[in-house]
């Protein structure tokens, strides 16, 4: 188990409230060494006080404040944090009272891990602390004045048909906000053979393999789009701080199925009207509209030639008239031609115009007029005479359009016809109708699939006359009296173009399956579906009216009388809607969209450095059933939604489900990486909204319920309120990881401004810490930090973190190096050499014996991949008195100052050209009596410092075991303990 050893390192610790001894027996006394043990009263058998002692550890944070009682309460319910070990701790959580309170946690509980922000929430049973990311750390803070940082975002679809580079990772450019693919990486373009293996992989969308972009993608792990495009998520710089993004929880929701952090089968529900319309009407063209772009040749007349089959234009012009009202057009320059238009009117200042197309022989005399009349009269032959008949032109109809409807004709200028029609509506260019000769058989009653008490009735008097046919509740749609079960129609009501009905359908309390085909069992049929009763135990239908085995089946699970009906389609010998529950709940077969980007930040950003602090605990997606409702066949009403544990949100944090229960560990319910979210009830605990808002919504792994058409989950709202959203949802994540036991802090007071500091530089390995140092992701260093490196025959010595900071001087030219940026000191001696063999100090630092040795034989001896991160550094060190000038030299490693270390000047020429290192400036050494000397065989010892003495030709300055500086002869024998930089 990792433990993250305490640093020596402040001569205080800050402690955010003062706490009074009242004990009246103190049972133990703890002596902290540069820092103080933290301790709260506890009162035993109600009169003896004892002090209980807490060390540093994140754990321990949560149990002390606890123990006081006013931001953390113990947790009593059922738990269980890990799939293969049983509980051995209690759980502790932040609990904010009241809004005061809860605020005030939000400055109590910030952590910085791996070089992000964190926000503990609980303890596990197991001893780790449970956490909320809260984004990247600026400046080792995590205030909530951080800007936008790198994120994931929607999940949407590319074509990535070109031969793009793709790459297992990225690397970014925090200056320029670019992205470049990196790891392994390779060109080739997505298609059927390709796209699976690009799966979980990054591209620009560029051809050139150093080509840098502003949004990057990763092709989804999910999903497989087409053979020309894949569903990604794409990266950007717009992340708000506290997430690293915004994904859908799921980008599909229209199946129970996703409320999974990992899925299983997938039943999509579907509609079905059980109320739907069955109209009489259809659309007869009056008049065309046409935009004029202006013609070749034009006549008030035409002239049609049967030998030919053209027409002529009378008195043909190309002067295009003022207005084209009237005016026959030909479309090409020749007369005659095979057709013409003829303009039945231009409204003015308009180049829209309405006409006529004459071809074929046709003349405007073969559309007009048309009679129109106010009745019809059955003239008992299969004829109908048209009343009151009005002669209409073309030019009428523009007219007087809005006049003729509710009108008949016999869309010409007959008054008989068989078939006149009915007009329903009109508009400038056509008219709405129906035959008014048709009948259709309509029935009272029925018996079986027979119509009794019929009346056969004209479609029009059916709709127009519609209250006088309100006791008549069946059809076949024909002129029949006699149905088929897939004919037969239940009206419930009439319009003005037709009427509503019900189909006939049969409904099921269960079904069977031969291998090919479903059954209804004990099937009924519904004719009144504003009773939602009706269905309550018969929820299983076939799709296609009037059947009763069909090949797959519907469960209707939702149905509020509205006419629509919601169900999912029962397949492949699956006979129960339990059943299809089960392989949508219990399956965890396909990552979410949450999953695929939550894993693919775990990789980048924990795997490879973190992955050994972080304790395998399970993530709780509570899929348990709160109410089925119209999900249960035996008695589900369908007018209420599927509702999850979570439907009202708990303080449970117990998971029952195995296959809910997700973990590492966990075969039926295995992540990939000790990565997830946190759930509804671990945010609840919290008790107040200010103890959870980041002005973000944000989800969480707690299902909420799967409505008529979509699946929802539980979030946390902009305000902190508890809240939800459908999972297709465009919202914040915020991961959560829960550290090993034992985790210390080795700084920090859990402030925004000044964090509990995770420290990881001891277990780090060099290639860790030195792409941390380039990368700027140094906030797990902290100064002093200290870190053992193998030398060989040199032993095991140690380095020492003295100074992170790299203030503007350090850029000018003449100024050192030697105490900027990431500076690694040896926090012990490693040999003893002389710094000249001769008695002289001339030629200064570049000159030395020692210069040459410490950048041979010291810097070959240490490890590989600690070489490779070490960068050359400019080198500026003071001269004797047999010199006159200061000497520049650039070097690997190189001792160090008296100005670097103690902050002071002492005959060094060089001193204002370099700084006190940021370690020793924190601790406050200025001067000397100050013990900073190095360590050898567990005794302090001098070292010897790089600069000379500038009032002699044989000295240079070295520090005493006393921490009192000294100068001696460049012969001499003494400690040498060098420092570097990483970059």
């Amino acid at each position: 188990m990792k433990r993250i050893k305490l640093k020596k390192r402040r001569n205080k610790l800050r402690i955010r409230r003062k706490l009074v001894l009242t004990s009246t027996l103190v049972l133990f006394l703890v002596i902290g060494i540069g820092y103080s043990v933290l301790s709260v009263n506890l009162n035993i058998l109600g009169n003896i006080t004892v002090r209980k002692h807490y060390g540093k550890t994140l754990y321990e944070v949560l149990e002390r404040e606890a123990a006081i009682g006013t931001y953390a309460k113990e947790y009593t319910g059922d738990h269980h944090d890990s799939f293969t070990e049983e509980p051995s701790k209690k759980i502790y959580y932040w609990y904010g009272s009241n809004a005061t309170n809860g605020t005030a946690i939000l400055d109590m509980n910030n952590v910085i891990f791996a070089n992000h922000c964190w926000q503990m929430i609980r303890t596990t049973d197991t001893g780790g602390v449970k956490m909320i990311y809260n984004g990247e750390a600026v400046d080792n803070q995590c205030l909530s004045t951080r800007g936008t940082h790198v994120g994931y975002a929607f999940r949407t679809s590319q074509n990535l048909a070109s031969n793009y580079w793709y790459g297992t990772d990225y690397t970014y450019d925090s200056t320029a906000k670019t992205f470049k693919v990196s790891g392994t990486t390779e060109q080739t373009t997505w298609n059927a053979t390709t796209g699976p293996g690009l799966i979980g992989k990054y591209t620009c969308k560029l051809t050139d393999i150093n080509g840098t972009c502003s949004t990057l993608y990763l092709v989804e792990s999910k999903s497989y789009y087409n053979t020309s495009s894949a569903y990604v998520i794409p990266l950007n710089s717009n992340s708000n701080y506290s997430q690293f993004g915004t994904l859908q929880f799921n980008a599909s929701y229209d199946s129970p199925t996703y409320v999974g952090y990992m899925y299983g089968d997938v039943y999509a529900y579907s509609t079905t009207n059980v109320t739907t319309s069955q109209s009489f009407t259809t659309t007869q063209t009056v008049l065309s509209t046409m935009i004029y772009a202006g013609f070749i040749g034009y006549g008030d007349d035409v002239i049609y030639d049967n030998s030919t089959g053209k027409y002529t234009l009378v008195n043909f012009t190309r002067t295009e008239p003022d207005n084209l009202t009237g005016i026959y057009i030909g479309d090409y320059d020749n007369n005659p031609i095979s057709s013409v238009v003829y303009v039945v009117n231009q409204p003015l200042d308009s180049s829209l115009y309405y006409s006529i197309t004459l071809a074929n022989g046709n003349l405007l005399s073969s559309y007009e007029p048309i009679l129109f009349g106010d009745s019809i009269t059955d003239n008992g032959n299969g004829t109908y005479t048209i009343n009151n008949p009005t002669n209409v032109t073309l030019s009428d109809w523009y007219t007087n359009y809005a006049t003729y409807v509710n009108k008949y004709t016999c869309n010409d200028s007959s008054t008989t016809c068989a078939n006149p029609r009915y007009t329903t509506a009109t508009s400038s260019t056509n008219y709405t109708y129906m035959n008014a000769g048709e009948k259709i058989m309509i029935g009272k009653t029925r018996s079986g699939l027979t119509l009794t008490d019929t009346l056969l009735v004209r479609k029009d008097e059916l709709v127009i006359n519609s209250s006088n046919y309100s006791d008549y509740k069946y059809t076949c749609n024909t002129d029949s009296a006699t149905c088929t079960e897939s004919t037969l129609r239940m009206i419930s009501g009439y319009s003005t173009t037709g009427y509503n009905y019900a189909p006939n359908h049969y409904y099921g309390s269960s079904v069977t399956w031969d291998g090919t085909n479903y059954t209804l069992v004990d099937p009924i049929e519904i004719e009144n579906y504003n009773n939602m009763n009706n269905i309550s135990t018969h929820h299983y239908m076939c799709v296609t009216n009037g059947l009763k085995t069909c090949a797959t089946v519907a469960y209707v699970y939702y149905y509020t009388g509205s006419g629509t009906m919601y169900y999912i389609t029962l397949r492949d010998g699956v006979t129960t809607v339990g059943k299809a529950l089960e392989d949508m709940l219990t399956k965890n077969t396909t990552n979410s969209t949450m999953k695929s980007g939550v894993d693919a930040w775990y990789k980048h950003y924990l795997l490879e450095d973190y992955d050994d602090y972080i304790e395998d605990t399970i993530f709780c997606n509570d899929r348990s059933i709160r109410a089925l409702n119209g999900w249960n066949p035996d008695g589900g009403m369908t007018n209420t939604y599927l509702q999850f544990k979570e439907y009202n949100v708990t303080s449970d944090l117990s998971c029952t489900n195995t296959t809910d229960q997700f973990s590492v560990s966990n075969n039926n319910a295995k992540l990939t990486y000790k990565v997830g979210l946190m759930s509804s009830p671990e945010m609840n605990i919290l008790n107040n909204n200010n103890a959870r808002k980041t002005g973000q919504y944000y989800w969480l792994a707690s299902p909420y319920y799967f409505s008529s058409i979509s699946a929802y989950g539980r979030g946390v709202s902009t305000n902190g309120s508890m809240s939800y959203a459908y999972v297709g949802s465009n919202s914040g994540v915020r991961p959560a990881v829960s550290l090993t036991p034992g985790i210390e802090y080795s700084d920090g007071d859990g402030s925004k401004d000044d964090p509990y500091i995770v420290n990881t530089f001891q277990d780090d390995d060099w290639n860790t810490i030195v792409n941390n140092v380039r990368n700027g992701n140094t906030a797990n260093y902290q100064l002093g930090d200290t870190k053992e490196v193998d030398m060989g025959s040199y032993g095991i010595h140690t380095l020492r973190i003295a100074n992170k900071s790299t203030p503007s001087e350090c850029n000018n030219s003449d100024f050192s190096e030697t105490a900027c940026g990431f500076v690694l000191e040896f926090a012990d001696i490693i040999d003893r050499q002389n710094t000249n063999s001769t008695v002289t100090n001339v030629g200064g630092w570049p000159a030395t014996e020692m210069r040459t040795y410490v950048n041979s034989n010291i810097y070959n001896a240490l490890p590989t991949d600690l070489k490779n991160g070490i960068i050359d550094t400019r080198v500026i060190s003071g001269h004797g008195s047999s010199d006159s000038n200061n000497f520049t030299s650039t070097d690997k490693l190189y001792l160090q100052t008296l100005k670097e270390i103690n902050g002071v000047n002492v005959l060094d020429t060089a001193a204002d050209q370099t700084r006190q290192l940021d370690y020793y400036s924190n601790l406050g050494i200025h001067g000397s009596n100050i013990l900073v000397a190095r360590k050898l065989n567990n005794n302090d010892a001098q070292f010897r410092l790089r600069n000379a003495r500038s009032d002699s030709s044989t000295s240079f300055y070295a520090l005493g075991s006393d921490g009192m500086w000294f100068s001696n002869s460049s012969t001499e024998l003494i400690g040498v303990s060098p420092a570097f930089r990483i970059g």
